[in-house]
């Protein structure tokens, strides 16, 4: 889907066939697509792929398997927490340790923050509470979810979920804030409670003689017969509460698992997203709702421990102070195949990727399978005997690849038949998916689409015309006619009538003006114009860009490619640091997404391992430092023989200096 990657194009570089010497138009084959939605924004750091010289990829975004990574050696925890893209440990001596990062960056646990008495973690922001009692937050401040409330007093516990946090103040009063909510001190017919959860709409607590009691409107008071309660867990729509008998309940609204009927007798309970986990009277873990979430399973037994859920990940401080973690090892968008090398050309869906290498293979990573309850219908599991491909494209949940021949295969969602190209389509010169739909540019330079109609970007214009590219977002589409001139249809404003003829173009979408997108285009002569939502400026291009070879558009975020190599973004970058690379990479192709973003490297230097364009030590200490056996063609494996060793050391040696791109 292109939120960002520069377009399906008719003419440009064409997939080395042996047929390669027809008079057929040529690909672009350095191109990427990809599609940004509103959904959880978890984020990470840059990885790179390999140190190939060509074709390399820098591939960041949604990486959320570092939080099933605990610190080695972590021991002495009494509470852990997890947020979307982090967890949070509180030892027995009061100090805090998080790994994971907060919206991109480090967790970076504040120098002052003292001894804690505990500490939560939410969407992309952490709350501790000092020894003092006094609260302490950090990360993002997303609706307000780090702006603590005025008077807020000593407190003695605090929770956090999405952007909604409850603490509980040393006088059993309960304080709100973040989130939908407006600040509040809870009211007082609540009463003084003990203990107190947040989920991203609703509150659920203990008063202090036993009670539960919810405060939202978005979830059903408790059952009548529900009794005096020691625990309480809350999930995206429903709430669990674990009785001092040790019986579990759950209520809540629309769908939600209820407890198995053979559950027994419990100690403790938690609540992940759409799922819920018990420790039974013998030990044995139980988890019952849409867990799905590939990764790994829970220990079968944690005789004594004390459970947390995260939105896909869960955990458990053990009788000895350790942890056991477990639930989603993430989508791993920032971390494609090491197989994948001299990639040609990518594309970025929902939360998968694909990619295609110089030999035509095709290769998906992210989720599926294993992912986001409902979000895996096998769009990263390519097809059996796939014959070669000239071009990949990521819808939200479905992919497409076009081969060697000009046939659409497609797999993965095929709700809407987005999937299943016309049987009528005939040979094509490129293909874009959207949300639901698909699209295809013929061999005679029509534009066929099929999948879903509510997509807004289909039908496909009658007066369209012969078109020499197309692009798909998720709610608009976009085609360069063979003339130059720019068609735009769907949920995004027209092009400015002065626009001029353009040669590549992307879309991109955001929340705030639900289902508008943006739109920036190259123009013949190298310069970016942008229209559209500019609710976070992200089409005010800036002034001394300069030319650019290539664009693309994400979450409320535009990128363009200048002709020296050099990446370049505007809008929500200061606040999304995942859509800049940290090194001043030099590329050929890029591509945005809400999730993620990736980019082909320019030709360098094998040995230039953090991609600064200079051999120098801080290469060597890296090479250094993994001495030994790698997986083939990754970290410092410079010759790509599956071992860091004298050969690599020799190598880097004789690069040593300033690289420069081929």
């Amino acid at each position: 889907m292109v939120l960002g990657g520069a377009q399906s194009q008719s003419s440009r570089k064409h997939f080395k066939s042996k047929e390669s010497d027809s008079d057929e138009p040529k690909f672009l084959f350095s191109r990427l697509d990809s599609l940004g939605l509103y959904l959880l924004r978890t984020r990470c750091l840059i990885s790179r792929s390999s140190t190939v010289p060509s074709g390399a990829v820098a591939a960041w975004g949604l990486n959320g398997g570092q939080i099933s990574l605990a610190p080695p050696g972590l021991s002495g925890v009494a509470k852990l927490d997890f947020g979307s893209d982090c967890a949070v440990a509180l030892k027995t001596d009061g100090t805090v340790i998080g790994w994971g990062t907060l919206w991109g960056y480090p967790i970076d646990i504040p120098n002052d923050l003292g001894p804690c008495i505990d500490i939560s973690a939410g969407w992309h922001h952490v709350v501790a509470i000092q020894a003092s009692g006094k609260v302490v937050a950090w990360g993002a401040n997303n609706y307000g979810a780090t702006t603590l409330p005025v008077g807020i007093g000593p407190c003695i516990q605090v929770d956090s979920q999405a952007m909604n946090n409850v603490a509980i103040r040393t006088n059993g009063t309960l304080v709100r804030w973040g989130g939908t909510s407006t600040t509040q001190v809870i009211r007082q017919s609540v009463g003084p409670c003990s203990d107190a959860v947040a989920s991203s709409s609703f509150l659920v607590a203990i008063r202090t003689d036993g009670t539960v009691v919810t405060v939202g409107t978005s979830i059903p008071d408790p059952p009548p017969t529900l009794g005096v309660c020691t625990r309480v867990a809350a999930g995206f729509n429903f709430a669990v509460a674990l009785g001092a008998d040790g019986s579990v309940v759950t209520w809540g609204s629309g769908s939600f698992a209820p407890v198995p009927s053979d559950l027994g007798p419990c100690t403790e309970i938690a609540a992940s997203h759409y799922y819920a986990v018990a420790i039974r009277n013998d030990g044995a873990v139980r988890q019952w709702g849409s867990y799905s979430l590939g990764g790994t399973a829970p220990p079968a037994s944690l005789a004594g421990a004390t459970l947390s859920g995260g939105m896909m990940n869960q955990g458990a401080v053990k009788a000895d102070g350790t942890v056991a973690l477990w639930g989603s090892d993430g989508t791993s968008l920032a971390t494609p195949p090491v197989a994948l090398h001299a990639c040609q050309q990518a594309s970025i869906g929902w939360y998968h990727m694909l990619g295609l290498d110089e030999e035509g293979q095709v290769f998906g990573w992210g989720h599926s399978p294993g992912g986001i309850s409902t979000a895996e219908f096998g769009q990263t599991v390519v097809p059996s005997g796939l014959s070669p491909c000239i071009q990949v494209a990521a819808g939200a949940l479905h992919s497409l690849a076009l081969t060697v021949d000009h046939s659409v295969i497609g797999w993965g969602h095929n709700s809407s038949w987005q999937a299943t190209a016309p049987a009528t389509l005939g040979p094509c010169l490129a293909i874009a998916a959207g949300d639901s739909y698909s699209m295809a540019l013929r061999t005679n330079h029509t534009v066929v689409g099929w999948g879903w109609s509510g997509a807004s970007s289909l039908p496909i214009p009658t007066t369209l015309g012969l078109c020499e590219s197309i692009a798909a977002a998720h709610r608009h589409a976009m085609a360069i006619r063979t003339d130059g001139s720019l068609a735009v249809w769907g949920e995004c404003p027209q092009p400015p009538s002065a626009l001029g003829p353009c040669v590549r173009v992307a879309g991109g979408m955001n929340e705030a003006v639900w289902w508008s997108g943006h739109t920036v285009a190259l123009r013949a002569d190298g310069s970016v114009a942008a229209f559209g939502a500019n609710n976070w400026n992200q089409c005010d291009v800036p002034q001394d860009l300069g030319g650019c070879t290539a664009v693309a558009a994400g979450y409320r975020t535009s990128m363009a490619l200048r002709s020296d190599g050099i990446v370049i973004s505007w809008g929500t970058n200061e606040t999304w640091p995942h859509h800049t690379a940290e090194a001043p990479v030099r590329a050929t192709a890029i591509a945005l997404g809400a999730f993620a973003g990736i980019a082909i490297l320019a030709n360098g230097c094998a040995s230039d391992l953090d991609r600064d364009w200079t051999i120098g030590s801080e290469d060597l200490l890296t090479l250094l430092s993994a001495w030994g056996t790698q997986p083939a063609g990754t970290g410092a494996d410079i010759n790509r023989d599956g071992t860091v060793d004298g050969n690599d050391l020799a190598a880097l040696l004789i690069e040593w200096g300033e690289c420069s791109a081929n």
